[in-house]
């Protein structure tokens, strides 16, 4: 069975990231076929270069959106609703795809009641793989969305939830596996990513807390009050290790 795999990437403000991705989508599109891909652009309406960027790479983009939106999960929702594939994959800008591991990972997708699943690469480090043993949705260890290629049909059932403004892409990777659909784990690199990200952000003691009052949030969402109390306590004080890092050696 041919399958087509959308990549949407969201950004704002971030043209040289942006160019990145762009550049490593062509890529892929070369050894993949125009046929089997595409990509969805969803930008809000950056003020900085990316207009010029996406001039530049014009005759690879299949949508583009450039308007302003209500946060990065009203735009990866916009970017769901304007994809054609039966799957989907989530790049951000900044991130940089390699195309052979990609293609390997693409080459598993056949069922649309599954997930599939890769390794990454930080900034074209040693892949931080995602094995079996580390997946555990009741204590919210959830592969990172670069690597994922997602059934689009389940995306349009269930869209990323606006009330979470962080962690509403783990709180629709646990709803997946709560609903059924398989995770299949491939063994190949896939991206090289950047840090960072809201997710990843660890600067202030408030902002270890908000990032423990949204893991809360989620685990109680999906598992009930003990989840959630667990994974505020675990959330928060890595978050705190992670602020004195920050102070000690910014």
């Amino acid at each position: 069975m041919t399958i087509k795999v959308s990549f949407v990437t969201v950004t704002f403000n971030n043209s040289g990231g942006l160019e990145k991705t762009l550049k490593s989508y062509v890529s892929l599109q070369a050894i993949l076929g125009s046929n089997d891909s595409e990509i969805v652009v969803v930008d809000g309406a950056s003020t900085d270069r990316t207009v010029e960027v996406l001039d530049k790479f014009d005759e690879f983009l299949d949508v583009v959106i450039s308007e302003p939106d209500n946060g990065i999960y009203d735009a990866m929702n916009k970017g769901v609703l304007n994809c054609s594939g039966e799957f989907v994959n989530f790049m951000n800008a900044g991130d940089y795809i390699l195309s052979d591991g990609m293609k390997k990972l693409i080459e598993r997708c056949e069922s649309t009641n599954e997930i599939y699943v890769g390794e990454a690469s930080w900034n074209g480090e040693e892949p931080f793989a995602f094995p079996m043993r580390s997946f555990r949705p009741w204590w919210l260890k959830m592969p990172n969305h670069q690597t994922m290629i997602v059934p689009r049909k389940f995306l349009l059932d269930n869209p990323f939830s606006e009330d979470l403004p962080i962690n509403a892409d783990l709180d629709n990777k646990i709803k997946a596996y709560l609903s059924g659909l398989e995770y299949t784990f491939v063994s190949s690199v896939v991206v090289s990513s950047e840090l960072g990200g809201i997710s990843q952000s660890y600067k202030t003691f408030f902002s270890a807390y908000i990032r423990g009052a949204f893991a809360y949030k989620v685990g109680v969402k999906n598992f009930g009050v003990l989840c959630g109390f667990v994974n505020f306590f675990k959330t928060f004080l890595w978050g705190i290790v992670k602020v004195l890092i920050y102070k000690i050696f910014k």
